[in-house]
This record gives C-alpha cells, sequence and structure tokens, in this order.
C-alpha cells in the first residue's frame, strides 16, 4: 500500500474514533435529512485532506459520509479541525 493511501486512512480512522456514540447518533439522524443546509461547514471522510468544506445551496448528500459540524459537539469539532490542519500542512 502507498504511504500516503495507508497515511490517509489512518487520519479517516482518527476522524471517526473522535465521535462519542451521542454525536454518532445526531449525526445519524441529521444525514437522514439528506439535504445540507446553505453554507453548512462539513467534513467528508473519504476525503480528509480536503479539510472543511462548506455546502453550496441545495446540496444533496448522495452517497458521501460526512461529519456535519451541527451535529457534533464545539469541542470535538474543534479536535477534528485541528487534526485537519495538521494533515494539510504535511500535504
Amino acid at each position: 500500500m502507498k504511504p500516503d493511501l495507508l497515511a490517509e486512512y489512518r487520519v479517516r480512522r482518527q476522524v471517526v474514533e473522535l465521535l462519542s456514540e451521542a454525536e454518532a447518533a445526531r449525526l445519524e439522524e441529521v444525514l437522514s435529512t439528506g439535504i445540507l443546509q446553505d453554507d453548512e461547514e462539513y467534513i467528508e471522510v473519504d476525503h480528509v485532506s480536503v479539510g472543511v468544506q462548506r455546502a453550496h445551496p441545495g446540496m444533496l448528500l448522495g452517497r458521501s459520509r460526512l461529519i456535519l459540524r451541527r451535529a457534533i459537539d464545539a469541542d470535538t469539532w474543534s479536535q477534528l479541525v485541528t487534526l485537519l490542519d495538521g494533515v494539510r500542512r504535511r500535504c
């Protein structure tokens, strides 16, 4: 496996492990609506190296695995952003 791909998988695992069970449940509930709010911040788990992204008007969720800022605690979001900032600096 390529080192870059292995590192990406490790970061994905770290991202998911930061979520509590309660946050995961809230996230699942919010994602079940199928629509993101305009300008909503999110992290796409399959593309963590992109960092935090913002939804555009009418954006549908599709099959992406997302972590939405509004579905998790502020402290967890801050930890995720710090983790992803470190990843982006190394790239």
